[in-house]
């Protein structure tokens, strides 16, 4: 139903200004994407180009991913917190090549702030119990503020 929505999302959307192109991915061994499809849905509706990697992509595939696309950010989705240090892994690759790209990462493993406390990543958007209306701001505001820079 997500897909038909968003093709449909798609024909009104390519006559607006593209607000930029957001790349969408979960660490290796996440399993999850709708989560992934609604933030999609949601901004394509927005008009924002999306690439949407989920479920799952080895991090050197959304390395190279990331090189043929240059988005203007990166959303991560975690669901299980033994996925952590992969996602750690996953941003510490990512910064490696592009030192100033916009990372945010959310999901449900970091609703809670007893197993996630040390997840502290220098230069990393963390979305934890936001309503998806207020993610969609904070992400539309930080990019817009990184695309003026």
């Amino acid at each position: 139903m997500i897909k038909i929505i968003d093709e449909r999302q798609l024909i009104r959307v390519t006559t607006r200004r593209n607000k930029g192109r957001i790349f969408i991915c979960t660490p290796n061994g996440e399993r999850h994407n709708l989560a992934c499809n609604i933030i999609e849905s949601v901004l394509l509706s927005k008009g924002y180009k999306v690439y949407n990697a989920s479920p799952s992509l080895p991090a050197d595939s959304i390395i190279n991913s990331l090189s043929d696309i240059f988005p203007d950010a990166i959303l991560i989705s975690i669901t299980l917190t033994d996925h952590i240090q992969i996602t750690r892994n996953l941003i510490r690759k990512i910064r490696t090549k592009f030192p100033s790209l916009t990372i945010f990462v959310g999901g449900i493993a970091l609703n809670d702030p007893n197993k996630t406390s040390d997840f502290n990543v220098t230069n990393v958007c963390i979305i934890r119990n936001m309503i998806l209306a207020d993610a969609i701001k904070l992400i539309r505001s930080t990019i817009a503020r990184t695309q003026i820079t």
